[in-house]
């Protein structure tokens, strides 16, 4: 039978493109790119999303990374839909939707929505991996929840994709997985689906995949906390932390360089952390540091907003430059940047935001960058830009304040 013959193929670790179909449920930041390595390197592909937005604007063909994957998408080897009938056909399944933290808990209800969608619509021979940022523990749950009497073959693969490295050229082979399976079936399949497209693998266990990305993520939650900690501390002396920074980075062992900013935000550092707060919390093992740093992250664009607002008059028209949570990436979730725009509009400053990846920046009063010089006496930089947005406001002439250390000639905030 089929189904049988794609197994062993998996099993073998002879994937064999033109008799597997891979399905990729959720087509963002993480979905996208997985879409786009499959259909490239010879397999069907269908990709979910429940948003038809998104799905017209990758059918669009903007997103398309090469040309052999426009020819994917022309050809058919390549389908996008909001129709979850297409779990019908697939052979390998993977998640890939957001896991996001709301009022102090962390959200899995995308996920769940998910398995409910491949329990009514997948087959019990398929291979799901989970690629979804989980709170230990939950891959075990969610296999009875995928149907089939909880047979259902399930593997876990925490993403590792960084949308700047996405844009600078760098694809899902380029960054070694994690893989753990619930069996040693589903371990095996899911090895062999990701080395296909030349995805260097460790195979480790379940618990081991769960905490290893939380941990990847706590790491750099904790040295972007301390080293905007550290940097007020610095300012306060009339030391640049930058340049501390880049002193301390010529030791060529024991030393990874963290720069200051606004703060920590995105669906990843800002979020994954309290997946780890909690679990030690319900295992009587709280992780104090970690808590510290995340209320520290928390707190620092208000800190950002309360320098700027100390030194500019209050109902002072202040031009708020970058909103987005990383330089080059339009998404503004959790972004740090956005909520020190806030906090300063709150501080009774008129504030007037631009940053050319946001289309609309909700409740702040948004802006073309010229009109904004224009009519501001005041600047921040709160995210790195282009050089062109940076000479300009250096030629500007506005009081600038910056919270990146890229600004020739700002106040460091």
């Amino acid at each position: 039978m089929q189904s049988e013959r794609v197994a062993v193929a998996l099993v073998s670790h002879l994937v064999d493109p033109a008799r597997v179909t891979v399905v990729v449920l959720g087509l963002g930041y993480v979905g996208w790119p997985v879409a786009t390595a499959y259909a490239e390197a010879g397999f069907r592909v269908t990709g979910i999303d429940v948003d038809a937005r998104r799905v017209a604007s990758l059918q669009s063909g903007h997103e398309s990374a090469s040309f052999a994957l426009v020819s994917a998408l022309r050809v058919g080897r390549l389908s996008l839909t909001a129709d979850a009938d297409a779990l019908a056909a697939a052979d390998v399944v993977f998640i890939c939707v957001p896991t996001p933290m709301e009022d102090g808990e962390a959200r899995h209800e995308a996920v769940r929505a998910c398995a409910s969608a491949f329990a009514r619509h997948g087959r019990p021979d398929a291979l799901v991996i989970l690629e979804s940022t989980v709170r230990p523990g939950f891959v075990e749950e969610l296999r009875p929840q995928l149907g089939h009497d909880g047979r259902v073959a399930l593997a876990y693969a925490p993403e590792r994709i960084d949308p700047q490295l996405n844009q600078a050229g760098w694809r899902l082979r380029d960054i070694p997985r994690l893989v753990a399976g619930v069996d040693d079936d589903a371990q095996a399949r899911a090895l062999a689906v990701l080395r296909a497209v030349g995805v260097a693998v460790h195979s480790v266990s379940l618990r081991v995949a769960e905490y290893a990305k939380l941990l990847e993520n706590s790491y750099r939650l904790l040295n972007v906390a301390f080293i905007d900690e550290f940097a007020t501390l610095c300012r306060s002396e009339g030391v640049d932390p930058r340049a501390i920074v880049a002193a301390a980075a010529t030791k060529p062992y024991g030393y990874q360089a963290f720069w200051p900013g606004v703060g920590a935000g995105g669906h990843c550092v800002a979020v994954d952390p309290a997946f780890l707060v909690h679990r030690g919390r319900s295992r009587g093992a709280p992780l104090a540091l970690l808590e510290g740093a995340l209320l520290s992250n928390a707190r620092r664009p208000h800190a950002v907003a309360a320098s700027v607002a100390a030194q500019t008059d209050p109902g002072e028209t202040v031009l708020v430059v970058g909103l987005t949570y990383k330089p080059g990436v339009p998404d503004t979730r959790e972004s740090a940047a956005l909520s020190a725009a806030r906090a300063l509009s709150g501080m009774n400053r008129r504030v007037l935001a631009y940053d050319a990846l946001v289309e609309s920046p909700g409740d702040l009063e948004g802006v073309g960058f010229s009109d904004g010089l224009a009519r501001a006496t005041s600047a921040v930089l709160l995210v790195p830009q282009g050089d062109a947005i940076l000479a300009a406001l250096v030629a500007s002439g506005l009081n600038l304040f910056d919270a990146t250390g890229t600004l020739a000639g700002a106040v460091g905030v």
